[in-house]
């Protein structure tokens, strides 16, 4: 079954930016607060290569797109975006962003 091939950590920002430094992971899933994740989270997540994927779920477009550049900066790339309209009334989105790390042994980084 998929407990065999599997495995699941739940754990808040600290402690996983603290798994990165020891955990390898095919998919990590992150759904952080309106303000984005933190910056050292950030970092380690893109910088460590402790995964392929990152699914990130964003309730707020200015930060999901900060962290997008941080994230490209280091080697992912958005595969996919997508946004649900999850509040019918009102101005409030939820986006869904796929991040895949590049294949290519360069990529673009961005002039800080």
């Amino acid at each position: 079954g998929l407990q065999e091939r599997a495995a699941f950590h739940l754990a808040e920002e600290l402690e996983a930016a603290s798994l990165t430094e020891t955990g390898r992971f095919n998919v990590v899933i992150v759904d952080p607060p309106r303000k984005g994740l933190g910056r050292d989270t950030l970092l380690r997540l893109s910088a460590t290569g402790c995964m392929q994927v990152l699914i990130y779920v964003s309730c707020s477009p200015t930060t999901l797109r900060r962290d997008a550049e941080e994230l490209h900066a280091h080697g992912l790339v958005v595969e996919q975006l997508r946004t649900y309209n999850s509040f019918p009334g009102t101005s409030h989105l939820e986006a869904v962003a796929v991040f895949r790390r590049s294949t290519a042994t360069s990529h673009w980084h961005r002039n800080r």
